[in-house]
Formats: C-alpha cells, structure tokens, sequence
C-alpha cells in the first residue's frame, strides 16, 4: 500500500484464499456481528475520551512536528520492518492497525508514537488474520482521546474524509492532522495483502472501497470518517482506490480478543512460528524449506533445508494453492507455546517424519 503500511505489491494472479482453509486450522465460531456495535464491549470509542498523555517537551526527532489539529485517535505505528498508521479505540490503550505488515514484529519491535508525545512500547494483543486487523495494548495511551464510531454502515456514493498517513520513522514527518474528501465506491469489495516478507498473500473480502484521486500524494492514513465518526480501518491501496474494515468488523475483533479466548480465526496473542521459511511448491507438490532458524523449534526436531513440508497440525500442505492457505500462514496462526504435530520428508533420506514441535513467537521466521 503505497503511503500505508510498508510493504511490497504483487500482482493478483498470486493471491491465497485463506478463509477456508482456516475452518481446517482453527475450531470455533465467529462471533456474531449483528448489534455489537451498538453493545460495545468496555468503553470501545465511546467519543467522550479525556485528553491525551502529557506531550514531552522535545518529541523524537525522528517523529517530526505535528502540524494542524491531530484527529481524535491517529497514533503513529513502527517497527524495524514497516511503519503504518494506528487508530486508538478506547481509553485503555487498545490501537488497530492492519495486521499484515506485523506478521514477523516481537512485542519489543513494535512502537507507538502519538501527537507531539514520547514514543510508547505497544504488545500485540490479539489479530484476525482472514480480515487484515491486529489489536495492539499500548499502557501509556491510557486516557487517550478515541473518536467516536460510525453508528451506521457506510453505503456506495456516501462522502467520506481519509486521513493522512501518520508516516513515523520512515519519511520526513507526520501527518497527525489531514484528511481528504472523497467517495465510498463499493462496500463489498475485496484487496490482497501480503504477509510481511512471507512471499504470500491473505485474499480480504467485505471491504468498503474508497476513491483516492483527492489526496495530494496517493497516500493515506488508516481512518475512513464518516461525518466525523470512524468507519472503517484501511488495509490496503491499489492505484487510485483504498481498501477498509468496516468498524463494525474492527470491534468484533477488539471485542473477542479482549475476551482473552480465540474465536474462530481470532486469536488471542502474538503470531507463532516454526522457526523456518518455505520456497516455491516442489516437483512434488510440497513446500519445501528455504531456511531454518538456527535453535528454533523446526531446527530443534530435525527439519532442515531442502526438507519438504507434508503437514502443520491438522492442516495438509499438499496442495497450498488449492486449500486457499500458505504455510506462512499457517505458522502465523500457531499459538506460541502450545504444540502441534508437524509432518514433513526428509531431503536427504526421502523418508516421512512426524514430531511434536513447540511454536515460537514469530520473529522473522
């Protein structure tokens, strides 16, 4: 998304469907969507936050000077891979931001800054990989301001107002404070999004499209306003047009993460890991393995490079492009911690192999 999370573009024609494999992966039911926004959970942006933290009176240098009025909740989100734009939610300190670009961020790498204020350490709390959201816990937002939510869905040829891109630590300073008016085209709309630095794709159906020719440098923040209340988190940008989670999809997240208990593709916590990379599907048909972090969990079974991939958990990789997941994902949908069966063939031996293996906080693998 050219001037949203940084990341790289692919075409179309490479795109994994990830929804339905994810019923193979993970048990439970997605939590009903009807009236949850009109029953927020806690005091989900109830519009009447108390003012921000205390600025401190020489803000990062690497921040920049906010300029203007900030919108309510705009936060600037980096790690040492990507920076986005962050919404605040509440007065508790919970920030969205599109998942997709902190697929491979340890708690440690991921940082908040808001208007004018000190740089704050942020936790990934919980995501929802198959709609692009991650929920982050930063404490020193406490008592932040949070704007109000849109009480209705948006519908095609609504007016709506984008903000500008919060750009942190990678350009030259950030937009707390601009938005541009544009048009809702389509509320049904779908984008792809890739994996940070995975080589593969999550494919985001239900999604309001917005036209951008409004903006003066083809980039925008993550808030879609509607008459001044949120309504929708940007995830993507594909040439003249942007990509949202309606808000009504934002809370169902927040609300089932805060919840402690993983719903469905909801999970609760950090991405997992196996500790490995995978390549292009082999002659075979299988993923094979492209690196092995050393002293991780696939190193520490066994798995080597050049190894193929036969299985993760209940999940057969036999056909990746078929069942609508990667192995990439797949990893990313593990719980640290908490084990899981992997089943691959040995490169060397051509013999299949079965363990036990205890996935990892995902840390560049």
């Amino acid at each position: 998304m050219a001037g949203a999370p940084q990341h790289r573009q692919r075409s179309m024609a490479t795109w994994v469907m990830v929804p339905l494999a994810l019923a193979v992966l993970l048990a439970g039911a997605v939590l009903a969507r009807s009236s949850l926004l009109h029953s927020p959970v806690a005091d989900v942006a109830s519009g009447s936050g108390i003012a921000a933290p205390d600025p401190v009176s020489a803000p990062d240098p690497e921040q920049g000077q906010p300029s203007g009025t900030p919108l309510p909740g705009v936060v600037a989100v980096y790690g040492q891979i990507f920076s986005t734009t962050g919404l605040v939610m509440d007065t508790k300190g919970t920030v969205v931001v599109p998942y997709h670009p902190l697929t491979n961020a340890t708690s440690g790498q991921i940082t908040v800054a808001p208007p004018g204020g000190p740089t704050m350490d942020a936790t990934m709390a919980g995501f929802d990989a198959t709609r692009d959201v991650a929920v982050l816990k930063v404490p020193g937002l406490r008592g932040a301001r949070a704007p109000s939510l849109a009480a209705d869905p948006v519908v095609a040829g609504d007016q709506v107002d984008v903000s500008g891109y919060a750009i942190g630590r990678f350009g030259a300073g950030v937009d707390y404070a601009s938005t541009a008016s544009t048009e809702v085209l389509d509320t049904r709309a779908r984008a792809e999004v890739e994996l940070a630095w995975t080589e593969f794709f999550v494919d985001v159906p239900g999604l309001i499209k917005v036209r951008l020719e409004a903006t003066e440098d083809g980039g925008v923040g993550q808030g879609i306003f509607a008459s001044g209340d949120l309504a929708g988190l940007v995830i993507d940008q594909h040439g003249s047009s942007a990509y949202a989670v309606p808000i009504s999809d934002v809370v169902e997240i927040v609300s089932a993460v805060r919840s402690g208990t993983d719903s469905g593709p909801i999970r609760v916590g950090p991405p997992g890991s196996l500790g490995l990379t995978v390549a292009a599907d082999s002659a075979e048909g299988l993923p094979s393995v492209a690196t092995v972090q050393p002293f991780g969990p696939a190193a520490t079974v066994g798995i080597k490079e050049g190894d193929l991939l036969v299985a993760i958990g209940a999940l057969s990789l036999d056909r990746p492009r078929e069942i609508g997941i990667s192995p990439g994902a797949a990893q990313r949908m593990l719980k640290p911690g908490s084990p899981v069966q992997v089943t691959w063939i040995s490169g060397a031996s051509g013999k299949q192999k079965t363990a036990t293996v205890i996935p990892t906080t995902a840390s560049g693998y």
